[in-house]
């Protein structure tokens, strides 16, 4: 009897043991992985729900937001875009947020098949906005972030803000990441293998200044921009 016992308990904690790894495995973030940087609490791929409870918002604290009506350029807007109404505070300053959500794969790739446009990618990218005059405040607050040296990020610097080093397929170490992409480019898109899809970039990070040439959303000075689409599609392929 004591031996049945045994067996019992341990062909539980077996089972249970092969539950968390499935569960685990289900829920994998190439985020982490590529160490790239989520904004706050949130994650890329996030649906809107998702993010609102991340930033402990609810929707009566956003709205949607028009590009048209407040920002020059040159990129089209994918998806769908809420301005956080209240001031947030963001590595001790004080900002506002733009949450970008793009609800259709088909909104961003050549897809094989009109079903697949079902698939939700979620939060995609997250404008924050400053009234800071100083740049180096926006700077110093955010240098860890970019993820480079000082020296190379000064080299960079254009005169309009600085970007850190794009994420892209090319020079990813970790070849699984490398082979989920491209597995999703097959199953779901137009693909050839004779195009070279190897510069997508899985996240990008930047601070940008306003400039003469360069409105920023509502009137704002500087802008810190976390773009992460390609880690939405990978991280939503895992779910």
């Amino acid at each position: 009897m004591k031996t049945m016992k045994k067996i019992l308990a341990l062909s539980m904690m077996i089972i249970c043991i092969f539950t968390m790894i499935s569960c685990k495995d289900k829920n994998i973030s190439w985020t982490e992985q590529v160490k790239a940087t989520s904004f706050l609490n949130t994650e890329w791929g996030m649906s809107k729900e998702q993010t609102l409870e991340a930033l402990g918002l609810t929707e009566d604290d956003i709205e949607s937001y028009d590009y048209s009506n407040g920002y020059i350029s040159d990129e089209e807007e994918i998806g769908r875009t809420y301005i956080v109404k209240n001031k947030m505070i963001v590595d001790n300053l004080e900002c506002t947020v733009l949450l970008n959500f793009v609800y259709n794969l088909g909104d961003v790739y050549d897809l094989k098949s009109f079903e697949y446009r079902t698939i939700d990618l979620g939060l995609t990218s997250v404008k924050v906005l400053f009234d800071e005059r100083d740049c180096y405040n926006v700077y110093d607050s955010f240098k860890d972030e970019l993820g480079v040296s000082t020296r190379e990020i000064l080299k960079a610097y254009d005169g309009d803000g600085y970007m850190s080093n794009e994420i892209q397929l090319f020079n990813l170490r970790n070849q699984d990441i490398k082979r989920e992409y491209m597995a999703m480019l097959e199953d779901t898109t137009n693909y050839s293998k004779d195009e070279d899809h190897l510069d997508d970039v899985l996240f990008s990070f930047s601070i940008v200044r306003a400039t003469d040439e360069n409105e920023l959303p509502l009137g704002s000075r500087q802008m810190v921009e976390y773009n992460g689409l390609g880690l939405a599609v990978l991280n939503n392929l895992n779910k």
